[in-house]
């Protein structure tokens, strides 16, 4: 292989990896996967796959990311030590933002990008490898990416190669679930990472465990700072909290999570003028490298999808991390000299917590992974080939809702068109259907709105009194006057967060349906039925406190809901009075 951009040559700086490469090669050409366990900046993702496309001269190289910032960062990493240019030789593909070209060999991906990509053509068409990067993390799309490759080799595609990758490898049960596939594992980090915990338990708030931190490490390291903070908030607290420290010893906050804009995340991946403080969610994780770290200051906290019954969705949850990624961040002090991690936990605690993470299947809805499954193997989610099976009430309860939404029909719930408009929305199923309706209805910004507002699963629905079309209405009017500060609070959000919000929102917007057209005030209250349609409930009379929803659930009624007989119940909150199931109504739109 040559000509510009070729993956040709090595690096001028080695890395661990460098050595396993040849065997590596090897074993995807002759043996078609391979199971590749290395330590946390040993260089397995940006020197494999330049690797595989110098063994495998006849397709593309994909490699799947957790997220887009380590797709983006890494892409640029690879092309830049090949020599090229993003888009050439080395692309990349992320929801909403994409650069590669017809000279394209290694495409880093997003998961779901490639999932999508395989329920829409299974064959994958010159893609000669997939790789399948920092799999530990057991995303629900990774699994199905997995699951899916797994069965298009069997069928279709016997000839494509698999290399999956991480730090904290559980080999067993893939080697089960990948016949045939080798294992290699790799030794050795750049450098070694001396890790310190508490020496007590410490019940003090977190910013300040924090700083107590930072102020250790500026003086006993000489490089940049990482911090692990478990979200946004954490991290705007702890900005806030070592203001004064930052100045003092002259360190540069900069925060980095996936909310980010992708310029200030990038921002944060090149040198600076002096030490870096950097405030990080778990997007730095793996698959990252922020160069000049030598000190990792690890909170032990993280926030996990989890299924939240009460409002129909997944909504971000604080927990502990898992062993496995407390040694991924660690890793992440180690990799331009000698570095230092502070756990914020004791040697005692750490005995206690889990060997890993539990897999995002086992904890979310399964309302679109159970879609997915059914469009791209045409046959019932519970057969289906899963590397570890979701539970089976849950995929049932996927059905049923699929059902109800419109998604499936027929005895063999086959999937209907609106279940494949459904497919190509980037959220759940039920606010896929807000969004189709607002378009049905004339009224697709005020309905996407909506549903963003719902999807956001980091700051909103937490209050009591959050009212959702008055939130929605706030924000398309601060949008429409440049995101003064004022009206975003209507909306409980920042201008930041405001902007960021709408500019996803743009994305789900029928371009033919330019603007809103008039509508009564129960336009919003059609759409959001469309996607709740479980969520209805009625009252015996105006003056009752409680109502009943549809499949004889109980609700006692928030105030929200005073004056109506006709609820529609958003957001749920469980009481769990005298052995009966109720619920406390949080949001409501109504109808009378």
């Amino acid at each position: 292989m040559t000509g510009p951009g070729a993956a040709s040559g090595r690096p001028a700086d080695p890395l661990p990896i460098d050595s396993m490469l040849p065997e590596v090669g090897r074993a995807v050409a002759e043996h078609g996967v391979v199971l590749l366990a290395a330590p946390p900046g040993s260089g397995k993702t940006t020197r494999v796959p330049p690797a595989l496309a110098n063994v495998l001269d006849d397709g593309e190289i994909v490699v799947l990311e957790p997220r887009k910032l380590p797709a983006r960062a890494a892409a640029a990493r690879v092309a830049a030590e090949l020599g090229g240019r993003i888009g050439g030789f080395v692309g990349y593909q992320v929801r909403g933002d994409r650069r590669v070209s017809s000279a394209t060999r290694i495409r880093f991906v997003t998961e779901g990008v490639l999932v999508r990509q395989l329920v829409r053509d299974p064959f994958l068409p010159g893609v000669a490898a997939v790789v399948l990067d920092e799999f530990h993390e057991r995303h629900v799309e990774g699994d199905l990416a997995l699951a899916m490759l797994r069965e298009v080799r069997e069928t279709v595609r016997p000839d494509l190669r698999l290399c999956v990758m991480s730090a904290t490898l559980d080999s067993g049960p893939l080697a089960a679930f990948l016949p045939g596939a080798v294992e290699l594992e790799g030794d050795g980090q750049l450098f070694p990472v001396e890790v310190e915990h508490e020496s007590k338990r410490v019940d003090e708030r977190l910013e300040l465990r924090v700083r107590r931190a930072t102020e250790q490490a500026v003086v006993a390291t000489s490089g940049d700072i990482l911090v692990f903070l478990p979200g946004v908030a954490e991290i705007e607290r702890c900005a806030a909290a070592m203001a004064n420290l930052a100045a003092r010893h002259d360190l540069l906050i900069m925060p980095l999570h996936g909310r980010l804009p992708p310029q200030e995340q990038d921002a944060v991946l090149r040198p600076a003028d002096r030490r870096k403080l950097v405030l990080a969610t778990n997007v730095a994780e793996s698959s990252l490298t922020i160069p000049g770290v030598t000190a990792v200051i690890d909170s032990g906290l993280c926030r996990e999808l989890r299924h939240d019954r009460g409002r129909g969705v997944d909504v971000l949850e604080l927990a502990r991390i898992s062993q496995a990624s407390a040694t991924q961040r660690s890793g992440r002090a180690g990799r331009t000299g000698p570095g230092r991690c502070y756990r914020l936990w004791t040697a005692g605690e750490e005995r206690g917590m889990a060997a890993r993470g539990v897999a995002e299947l086992m904890r979310v809805d399964l309302a679109a992974p159970a879609l997915l499954v059914r469009a791209f193997a045409g046959r019932e989610p519970q057969s289906f080939g899963w590397l570890e099976s979701p539970p089976a009430s849950g995929l049932a309860a996927a059905d049923a809702l699929l059902a109800d939404l419109g998604a499936l029909a027929g005895g063999d719930k086959a999937v209907t068109e609106r279940g494949r408009d459904l497919l190509s929305m980037p959220m759940h199923p039920r606010l896929g259907c807000v969004v189709l309706e607002g378009r049905r209805r004339g009224v697709p910004r005020l309905a996407a709105t909506a549903a963003m507002l719902l999807a956001d699963v980091e700051e909103l629905g937490r209050g009591a009194g959050v009212d959702l079309e008055h939130a929605a209405a706030s924000l398309l009017l601060a949008e429409e006057r440049g995101f003064p500060p004022h009206l975003c609070r209507e909306a409980s959000l920042s201008p930041g967060l405001a902007r960021r919000l709408c500019s996803n929102r743009e994305r789900l917007l029928d371009r033919s349906a330019a603007s809103d057209k008039a509508s009564d005030e129960f336009e919003l209250a059609r759409c959001l039925l469309a996607g709740f349609p479980d969520r209805v409930a009625m009252r015996a009379n105006r003056d009752a406190s409680e109502a009943v929803m549809v499949g004889g659930r109980g609700l006692q009624l928030s105030p929200a809901a005073d004056g109506h007989d006709l609820i529609l119940a958003l957001r749920l909150r469980e009481t769990g009075r005298q052995q009966r199931s109720s619920a406390t109504v949080t949001v409501a739109i109504t109808e009378t």
